[in-house]
Formats: C-alpha cells, sequence, structure tokens
C-alpha cells in the first residue's frame, strides 16, 4: 500500500495521536528502551501528560545487561524524574545468540553467570529482578522462556494494578526502518485495530493496545526535534557520530540477536570497556564482530569445487555439536515435508527440489510458479554457515518447542 501524505508535518501528526491515546485509554505507558525513537516518543508523552493533568506516566524498560554505559545512565536519567512511574526490569530470559552455533541461547542476569555478567545489576528503588517481582509474574514467569511474557503480559498486568480494562501500550517505533515494521501499520489478519496505529494482538493480552504514534517519521525527523525542542537524549549518538557512523547505522538494541548481531563490530569501537567484559560473557561475541559483515555472513557463499551443495550441506551438518544436528534435524525434516505436501501433492510438480538456488530460481520461472514452491541444497548450506538457527528463510518462528528446546539446553549446561 502507498503512502498517503496528510497537510502536516510527523511532529504535528503525533501529538495528534498521543492526545488521542491519553484522551481515549483510562491508562497507558511507555516501553522505553533508551534508543532515539523511544526517547522522543517518551519525551513528547510527557509533554502532553502534563498539559492533560495525567502524570506520572508509566514507563517501562526492560535491561538486557549488555548495553552501553551511555544507555544505561539514559535510562536512569529519564526514569529518575519525578514525571515518570519506573519500571526498570533485569530478569532473565532466554535470547538470540546469532553469533555463536555452540552457545545458541544466552540469558540476560542469570544468577549462575553473576562473575561475568557485563554490568553490576542497577540496586535502585525502582529495578524490577528475581528477588522482588510481584507475586502475579512468578504465575507466568519462566527464566527460560524464549518469548519475552515480562514484555508481553506487562499491559495487562498494569491495567489490574490501576483497575482498568483496557491500556495503551505507547512505543516509539518507525516504519520506514524495515518492511516487517512498515506491516506493523498496515496487516489485518490476527489482530484487532483500533486506528492503523492502534492495534491488539492475542500475545499481548487481553487488556494492552500497542499504539505507534510515531510510526510514520524517519531518521531526520527524530534529530530534528531532539534538537528543536532541547529533549534529553542518549549520549551513545555522539559517540556513533565522532566514530564517522551514518544516522541509519546508529542503533543501541540488543547486541546479541540474529538481526543485531551485524553491529557487533562497533562495541569495541564505542564502549572498549563495555566491549571486553561482553567478550567474556557471551560465546561468539568475538568471532560475531569478525565475521558478521563479511561473507561469511550476509553475500555469497562458496563450497568446495569437488562437492555439490548437497554434499556441502551434510559436511556441514556432520561438523555441528549435537544440540545443532538435532535443531537442523528436525527443521529440515520439515522443509522437506513441506515441499512434499504442497510442491508435489498440491502443486503437481515432479522436481521441486535442487543443488543450486539458480537452477530453483530457473524452474521457477520456466513454470511460471512462485520460487516459494521450491527448495535448493544451497539455501540449506547457508542456514549452517550463516548460524540460521530457525532457518527463517522456510518460515519458521519461534515456537513451543523452541522453548523446550531452550531449557533443555539451560538444564543441561546449568552448572558450567
Amino acid at each position: 500500500m502507498s503512502k498517503r501524505y496528510l497537510n502536516k508535518n510527523v511532529y504535528e501528526a503525533a501529538i495528534e495521536r498521543i492526545d488521542y491515546i491519553i484522551d481515549t485509554f483510562p491508562a497507558f505507558y511507555v516501553s522505553f528502551s533508551g534508543g532515539k525513537d523511544s526517547g522522543v516518543t517518551l519525551n513528547m508523552v510527557l509533554e502532553r501528560a502534563k498539559l492533560k493533568n495525567r502524570l506520572p506516566v508509566p514507563v517501562m524498560f526492560f535491561d538486557w545487561e549488555t548495553c552501553y554505559k551511555e544507555t544505561v545512565d539514559y535510562v536512569y536519567r529519564m526514569m529518575s524524574r519525578p514525571d515518570v512511574e519506573p519500571y526498570w526490569i533485569c530478569l532473565p530470559e532466554a535470547e538470540d545468540n546469532g553469533s555463536s552455533i555452540y552457545e545458541r541461547y544466552w540469558k540476560p542476569w542469570d544468577p549462575a553467570k553473576r562473575d561475568k555478567w557485563v554490568r553490576p545489576m542497577p540496586d535502585y528503588p525502582f529495578v524490577i529482578n528475581q528477588d522482588n517481582m510481584p507475586e502475579e509474574w512468578r504465575e507466568w514467569y519462566d527464566p527460560n522462556s524464549y518469548t519475552l511474557w515480562i514484555v508481553k503480559k506487562f499491559g495487562d498486568w498494569l491495567a489490574n494494578k490501576k483497575g482498568v480494562d483496557m491500556i495503551a501500550d505507547i512505543l516509539g517505533l518507525r516504519t520506514d526502518e524495515s518492511y516487517g515494521r512498515h506491516m506493523l501499520v498496515q496487516a489485518q489478519k490476527n489482530r484487532r485495530k483500533m486506528r492503523k496505529w492502534i492495534y491488539q494482538t492475542v500475545d499481548n493480552g487481553e487488556k494492552s493496545w500497542i499504539c505507534l504514534p510515531i510510526y510514520d517519521w524517519n531518521v531526520e525527523d527524530v534529530w530534528a526535534a531532539n534538537g528543536k525542542f532541547g529533549w534529553d537524549y542518549n549520549r551513545t549518538y555522539d559517540r556513533f557520530y565522532w566514530a564517522g557512523k551514518t544516522l541509519n547505522e546508529m542503533r543501541i538494541c540488543n547486541a546479541l540477536g540474529e538481526v543485531q548481531k551485524k553491529d557487533l563490530d562497533q562495541w569495541h569501537e564505542i564502549e572498549p570497556e563495555t566491549w571486553n567484559r561482553l567478550v567474556e560473557r557471551v560465546q561468539g561475541a568475538n568471532f560475531g564482530a569478525i565475521y558478521n559483515n563479511t561473507n561469511l555472513n550476509r553475500m555469497k557463499t562458496k563450497k568446495p569445487d569437488n562437492m555439490t551443495w548437497e554434499q556441502f550441506t551434510w559436511h556441514l551438518f556432520n561438523s555441528l555439536p549435537p544440540e545443532a544436528q538435532a535443531n537442523y534435524k528436525y527443521r529440515f525434516d520439515v522443509i522437506f515435508r513441506w515441499f512434499e505436501i504442497y510442491s508435489r501433492d498440491k502443486m503437481g510438480l515432479e522436481k521441486w527440489w535442487f543443488d543450486t538456488k539458480k537452477e530453483a530460481k530457473a524452474f521457477a520461472k520456466e513454470k511460471g510458479i512462485s520460487i516459494a514452491y521450491v527448495g535448493s541444497w544451497e539455501t540449506m548450506a547457508n542456514f549452517i554457515i550463516k548460524r540460521d538457527w530457525m532457518c527463517k528463510k522456510y518460515g519458521f518462528k519461534e515456537s513451543e518447542r523452541t522453548d523446550r528446546a531452550i531449557n533443555a539446553l539451560f538444564e543441561k549446561y546449568k552448572d558450567l
């Protein structure tokens, strides 16, 4: 769907949306990451809430442990304001480690790894950890879960705490960062919509509505607003600027995720003291910093000349540790079954699997069918080479099975 431009600027549109949220919802909170987008969102919400006598504003920050020092300092400055009702969450939950096939998941604030934490856990009175978390959270909190239940359940919990039947979760999310984010606004399936930029999903609870008041901003708008209004911001971005990063390259999110791993190389340049501790904390961090932006991870891969892609796939498979082999065997089996059902049985194709991606694309073009109905061994090999544990190109997502596998891994290696 194409963009439709209005006779107003994005700041005016965002203010109108925030006013609508404050006027419509009996309770609201800001999901704060310490980044530039959630920062400008929080500043606008605080200003409008003051005008409408809705202070203090609840603010939720999930602390990933692997944060830049300037991020921690900025979050504290915002959370300690008298017009903020702070919830600073430091709880272990399984997270992606996109840079290692051996330690595929790690847990921030893992009590078993306390001596290796990247930094000490903050002890401010508004920090929530395993020792002081609300009793209601203990009913569904699982430290080995991969699904960020704390974040997803927080809205309903806060709504119940405040005695309201619906609550707005205000996010500083911009759709120009990716097509996936654009579809958060455009998608209709499996969600209820109050406005295009206000929606509810099953995962986020019965009372919580996701609100995206700056969805149509670009990165230049963010910095123009910070400059014009003199808002406080994360000083890590100054370091990015001094290091020659472009505006779109400046990211302060979780360092180790499948998407974020491409930015690992900037840590040792921006904050070397934190980088040194990160290397000790999580396996594969240094490897990722060196190779995640090379051909190994993001460009065309090559195989030995004396092997087919099928042979190379199984050669790579046999070199993996047992847990990784079990994961890829399961996912490969599902992929093969999918192609048999849809390509062979439903599409009537006699052939649907090829050695190279080039052969697969040529066949799809010849038959006039979608490339989704043909697969290749080259793609399978790339799942292993690029450490794509989930095989996302073929549609895998996190699931209950993933959670069970993570639980088993943490239980097996809990004493290491």
